[in-house]
């Protein structure tokens, strides 16, 4: 799990492969290091392929996101990653009600591994 302080928006790269279940947990804090409840927040994980591009996907708090944990400081993500192609994407999560990016950077969908040996 990767931990995102609130002071500005991180930058992490995902690595995923194609088919696999995007199970990514991310923690949330503020500057002071207490955890930054996002309890009742909207959130938003927009995929695009270039800047400035249109969404090629979107994960919202209504379907594949959920906020939990001891302080409800925890996204957590519950995707099948079928719907894109192999290549490299451009992320970011906000939180809409506070029009804020938590996180953004490139999401890397790669062929899935062979079972052969």
């Amino acid at each position: 799990m990767s931990t995102i302080d609130n002071r500005k928006p991180a930058n992490k790269d995902i690595y995923v492969y194609l088919g696999d279940k995007f199970d990514l947990g991310l923690q949330v804090k503020k500057d002071d290091g207490t955890a930054y409840d996002l309890s009742g927040k909207s959130l938003t994980f927009t995929v695009k392929k270039e800047k400035g591009g249109s969404a090629v996907l979107t994960l919202t708090t209504d379907d594949d996101i959920s906020v939990g944990g001891a302080s409800n400081n925890v996204v957590m993500f519950d995707h099948n990653i079928t719907d894109l192609e192999e290549r490299t994407y451009l992320y970011d999560l906000q939180i809409d009600d506070d029009k804020y990016t938590i996180v953004y950077g490139k999401l890397v969908v790669t062929g899935q591994v062979s079972d052969e040996s």
